[in-house]
């Protein structure tokens, strides 16, 4: 890619000039440092420079490295390659010594990024003494596929002259490809190190304290936005008001989005299918209350589509249809994405053919978005995947007269698929705002620059997804909504989070709480209409480190603050009478609900969809009566009965008329005045319920009818 160039070696002549002036990288960092933790005036312990500290460091041992800088990533990384493993994990390492001085109780944040490329890898973190080799810090680290930004801080125990320490990375754990970017290290003097991000004990991210102010905040704004008033009138038949009936409001669905990724492969008929899987998508709690809305993890993407990763499209289809019937409303993810590794390999091919590129991303479009199933069953689309750091297609573009940024496309694309879907919502989803901390502000610049021209192009994106791959430092829960907010004031359009889940380094209790917080945070923010995690089960999950359940179905600590927070904190049960005015007023977290009226034996069921404040009038054919207990100890006989009984009266009670009803509220006799002799006769099978009334007073009782 254009925006990736192999750093020649004699570029580092220019080191001694380049130190004089601190780079973009290091001031960002510093800010960054600066505005979420308060961190001011570090001291540089290597250099204020990238390029000198690449042109410093030593590599050793049977191991190799290129640098390359990038400026999607807002760092240089070093490409390394160890081509075997060491006896030791130190046979081969990376190393550079502290250029100004450290004195005793001096804390040291080292900062850095890495990924590897090959299938497993790790190494060894050390600061130390570079004689005796006595450690400040010392432990291993097993990499990840996708890039993760690392804090580490350490207090010095002893002084170290300039030259006298080293820090660096043990690398012949085993042969392996990585990637180290953005190595620094920062002194900040004799400070209380809890103040610190660490990526080793992540505990006390920004905003965890239980005393935080943004908690009240945020309960304020759930309290306000996701929930509503309604009024349930219960009437009878002739509109007259009923006092003191018993009212029972069940909340049966969130309108708020809480849902997963979904393996499609896991669905009845497809090639790994598991019950247990299915039966936790619609039963988390065991009480069935489950997800409400979903996306598919691979099986839409375009090349798992085309090559069937997962399984054919009509598997894939068969399970999204098996998500329908159980009223989970399903994302699309993603229409394209546009890196090489990332596409059909056709178009990386082809990429000297414009025409043939932009040919086979409208057969894409065309292809899911008239779908026949496909277009009833997903309501919106991921259309474009992390731009700013997959830009192979906004480089073949640029190639072309026709276009300047290359960029251009995305606002093509996006009036396409409006053109062939106008009632479905697409939406721009990336990482590099909140995962892992949050990007640079340079990187964090870019995105919005490329939000910018498609906001203003032909044909706006409808939405914003926001990933949420949380690293070994959680994300602060302050720099979330100021993130959200920030964003929501630019664009003014509704937010997903998308893809939530969290480094396995962080040990459980600390994911647990942080989902807490987390949740309430998003759950509080009026752009945000729906949380995602990238999968709920460790077998299905990219990282085995899934929210909710362990390979063996138990329950993690996270997923019980799931079910905690959704299907209790945030669920509305409620019981009561209504007033004289016939009202029952509860206050309600937006959604479906089931309201059933009762008196004695009788019920009443409505369905409401409660998204604003709202009256329900709920007529029944109770009267105004009052529940007589005298009515109530009517005795009817047999019951069971074969279609034949009687009636027993109270001795004192002598005018009492009878209605009986079928199950489905049908009347099907009436007497106007019954006596002791009187036998009654239903000629088929069921459920009754029969209705008393005497002056002002009303009783009810049931009988089974079985031949």
């Amino acid at each position: 890619m254009n925006s990736i160039k192999l750093i020649s070696f004699l570029f580092f002549g220019l080191t001694s000039v380049l130190t004089h002036a601190q780079d973009e990288y290091h001031q960002d960092l510093v800010n960054q440092l600066s505005s979420t933790f308060g961190l001011e005036d570090p001291v540089y312990v290597l250099f204020n420079t990238e390029a000198a500290i690449n042109e410093t460091a030593y590599i050793y041992g049977d191991a190799s490295r290129e640098f390359q800088i990038s400026e999607d990533l807002g760092f240089t990384f070093a490409d390394v390659v160890v081509r075997s493993a060491g006896a030791n994990p130190w046979d081969a390492g990376i190393g550079i010594n502290n250029q100004t001085a450290i004195a005793a109780g001096d804390v040291v944040l080292v900062h850095f990024w890495m990924k590897r490329s090959s299938d497993t890898g790790s190494v060894n973190i050390f600061m130390e003494n570079g004689e005796t080799f006595e450690k400040e810090f010392f432990n291993q680290l097993s990499i990840t596929s996708d890039w993760t930004e690392y804090f580490v801080p350490f207090k010095s125990v002893n002084a170290y002259p300039i030259g006298a320490m080293t820090l660096g990375f043990h690398i012949a754990n085993e042969e392996q490809a990585i990637q180290i970017g953005g190595y620094t290290a920062l002194n900040f003097g004799n400070i209380d190190i809890s103040t610190v991000p660490n990526s080793f004990s992540p505990a006390n991210y920004i905003g965890y304290e239980s005393d935080a102010a943004w908690r009240s905040e945020a309960a304020d704004r759930i309290e306000e936005l996701r929930k509503v008033n309604l009024d349930i009138l219960v009437k009878d038949a002739a509109g007259n008001p009923l006092k003191d009936v018993e009212v029972k409001v069940e909340m049966l669905k969130h309108d708020f989005g809480f849902g997963s990724a979904f393996a499609m492969s896991r669905f009845p008929n497809n090639r790994t299918f598991n019950q247990t899987y299915l039966d936790k998508i619609t039963n988390l709690d065991g009480n069935g209350h489950g997800f409400n809305v979903g996306v598919s993890e691979n099986a839409l993407k375009w090349d798992g589509w085309e090559e069937e990763w997962i399984g054919t499209p009509e598997e894939t289809i068969s399970a999204f249809q098996w998500l329908d019937d159980n009223d989970i409303e399903m994302r699309g993810h993603v229409l394209v994405w546009p890196g090489f590794g990332n596409l059909p390999n056709d178009i990386e091919q082809n990429q000297n053919s414009i025409a043939y590129i932009k040919d086979r991303i409208s057969s894409r479009l065309t292809s899911m978005l008239t779908n026949t199933v496909l277009g009833d069953l997903v309501n919106d689309w991921d259309i474009l995947n992390e731009i700013t750091t997959n830009r192979d297609l906004e480089s073949v573009f640029s190639q072309d007269p026709a276009y300047e940024s290359g960029r251009e496309l995305y606002s093509e694309i996006l009036t396409e698929a409006k053109a062939l879907a106008p009632e479905k919502e697409f939406y721009i989803n990336d990482y590099i705002t909140l995962s892992g901390g949050g990007s640079s502000v340079a990187v964090i610049d870019r995105y919005k620059s490329y939000l910018d021209e498609m906001a203003m192009g032909e044909t706006p994106f409808d939405g914003i997804g926001f990933q949420c791959h949380i690293g070994s430092i959680p994300t602060s829960i302050i720099k979330i909504k100021e993130t959200l907010d920030d964003f929501s004031a630019r664009y003014n359009v509704p937010f997903k989070i998308t893809e939530y889940d969290i480094e396995p380094s962080v040990d459980e209790q600390t994911q647990a709480n942080y989902l807490n917080d987390f949740l309430t945070m998003v759950f509080s923010h009026p752009a945000v209409e729906s949380f995602i995690m990238w999968g709920f089960w460790d077998d299905n999950h990219w990282k085995n480190n899934a929210p909710m359940f362990r390979s063996d179905w138990s329950l993690k600590p996270s997923g019980e603050v799931f079910i905690n927070k959704v299907f209790d904190e945030w669920w509305t049960n409620e019981t009561g009478t209504t007033d004289e005015n016939g009202l029952f007023q509860p206050r309600a977290f937006k959604g479906d609900y089931i309201i059933t009226v009762s008196q004695g034996e009788q019920i009443f069921e409505v369905l409401v969809n409660a998204i604003d404040d709202m009256q329900v009038d709920i007529e029944t054919d109770f009267t105004s009566s009052t529940l007589d207990p005298v009515l109530q100890e009517i005795e009817v006989y047999p019951n069971p009965s074969n279609g034949r009984f009687q009636i027993k009266l109270p001795n004192h009670l002598i005018q009492v008329s009878l209605d009986i009803f079928d199950v489905t509220g049908k009347l099907i006799i009436s007497k106007p005045s019954i006596s002791q002799t009187d036998e009654i006769i239903l000629d088929k099978n069921g459920l009754y319920q029969m209705r008393f009334v005497s002056g002002n007073n009303i009783g009810f009782k049931s009988v089974f009818v079985n031949f």
